[in-house]
């Protein structure tokens, strides 16, 4: 895709998704679902919602859990891959969040396996953290042999 190729609206809501300034992320991804919600654009409304529910699951995990289903439904409804890997990989996040450690590396088999099925790039950051919480997860279960097979691809 070439810069000509973007439809300027939909290009000022992924814009915002690139201000990773760590204070600003949530309320750029506030202002992005507010944008996506003017233009219609579903997608990026569930991609919204998935993305506070990570923010809110480091708060309380049952909330969290209230917004994810409403994303998974989105995505479902909606069937585009690339919302579906990126609900999966929230689902892992969350699941870390709420110190479900086993919970987190099924959605990430899940995530990994819905990536390359798709057969999509892009995703990176996603893939990222879904790979680290996926780590993370198999230490606080003491899984040493497979943090010892896994965090040398990893790195």
């Amino acid at each position: 895709m070439v810069a000509d190729d973007i439809d300027p609206p939909y290009a000022l809501i992924d814009q915002a998704w690139g201000l990773y300034d760590a204070r600003d992320l949530n309320l750029a991804i506030g202002r992005a679902a507010l944008r996506a919600l003017d233009l219609g654009e579903p997608v990026r409304v569930a991609r919204a919602i998935t993305y506070e529910a990570c923010f809110r699951s480091a708060r309380s995990y049952a909330d969290s859990q209230t917004l994810l289903r409403q994303a998974v439904a989105m995505a479902a409804a909606l069937a585009n891959p690339r919302l579906d890997v990126i609900v999966t990989a929230a689902q892992a996040v969350t699941a870390f969040f709420g110190a479900r450690y086993r919970d987190v590396i099924e959605a990430c088999d899940r995530t990994k396996q819905r990536y390359l099925t798709a057969d999509i790039g892009g995703l990176s950051w996603e893939m990222t953290t879904a790979q680290l919480v996926e780590l993370w997860s198999r230490a606080w279960l003491g899984q040493r042999d497979e943090l010892r097979r896994q965090v040398p691809a990893a790195i």
